[in-house]
């Protein structure tokens, strides 16, 4: 049922769009990012020329989805799974830019009292992760790296939120998700593997920035503008620490204290840095079919393509100039 949903969902996601005035993007909720300085000052409107709408999603399937059905041309925070996801499909998605990187803000909490005390005991338990996201092949990958069959599990498809609610009713034995849920589950529990650990194994975490190709097509240069705005707003946070706080936590609302937290864990990558090696240069197109090919072995995707690359467009940050 769930695979004939979303056959349905992709036919209707390859429509085309209609030219509008406006830009609409997407983001999550109640993640804290430097792009909020930009939306708080007008600088997006100012640079692309249109009036931009930053629209809320909790999911990056459900990004993908608007995105291709025309309500959204633009995803800031899209992971990295529903991205390959799509455009293994044959979305017409192109990744632009990495918004944000944040190993340490996403990760999978074992609930106290749970009798989880070694991987060894997660046999039979209860796993909440939303499905096809970057938490979800994280959690994957741990698994695959600490010797743990993910089949000895019952593992439910759920928003962190829900997670964080069920953890704290005792409903799950272990979620997974990203911040802000993240410290609600950590209230009723603790890490299974640390971020740190798990980045030995060459595990990135990182959103991406995703734009609809007919789009970007017919309007390169706001999509160049767009980037530029976002590194813009990234300069202001880093030379104006506290004014920037008081702006981010109240565009993603929640409080400094917790977006000060959350933020000193994350890393914004800038023109240069986005063009290096490190990441569009060469890294993203090799993590993509990277998580293709697990997403392939763990049953997630019927294949994988053969090649990322022609999917990653760098011109577009290599283009941008200062706002």
């Amino acid at each position: 049922m769930r695979k004939a949903l979303m056959g349905s969902a992709m036919a209707l996601m390859m429509g085309t769009y209609a030219q509008a005035d406006d830009l609409t993007v997407a983001y999550f909720p109640g993640w804290p990012t430097t792009h909020q300085v930009g939306e708080e000052k007008g600088w997006f409107n100012k640079a692309v020329g249109m009036d931009v709408q930053f629209r809320e999603f909790d999911t990056g399937s459900a990004m993908a989805a608007a995105m291709l059905s025309g309500d959204v041309k633009v995803a800031y925070s899209m992971g990295v799974i529903p991205f390959v996801i799509a455009v293994t499909k044959g979305a017409p998605l192109d990744l632009v830019g990495v918004a944000v990187t944040y190993s340490e803000n996403d990760n999978c909490v074992v609930r106290d009292e749970s009798g989880i005390d070694s991987p060894l005991d997660l046999k039979g338990k209860t796993v909440g992760v939303p499905f096809g996201t970057v938490s979800h092949y994280k959690m994957l990958k741990t698994f695959e790296n600490i010797g743990v069959d993910v089949g000895t599990m019952k593992v439910v498809d759920m928003a962190p939120p829900d997670i964080a609610a069920a953890m704290s009713r005792g409903d799950v034995d272990m979620g997974c998700g990203w911040e802000p849920a993240l410290s609600r589950m950590l209230e009723n529990g603790r890490l299974l593997i640390s971020a740190k650990e798990q980045e030995s194994w060459g595990l990135k975490v990182f959103d991406v920035i995703v734009v609809n190709r007919e789009f970007a097509n017919k309007n390169p240069e706001k999509v160049s503008a767009f980037l530029a705005t976002v590194d813009q707003s990234t300069d202001f946070y880093q030379a104006n620490k506290d004014q920037s706080i008081g702006i981010i936590s109240k565009r993603a609302g929640i409080s400094e204290e917790q977006t000060r937290s959350i933020m000193a864990k994350f890393g914004f990558p800038k023109r240069d840095e986005q063009l290096s090696d490190a990441w569009m240069g060469k890294d993203v197109p090799a993590f993509l079919k990277g998580v293709a090919d697990v997403m392939v072995a763990n049953g997630e995707m019927d294949k994988a393509l053969d090649d990322y690359s022609p999917y990653v467009k760098a011109d577009y940050y290599r283009n941008t100039t200062a706002p």
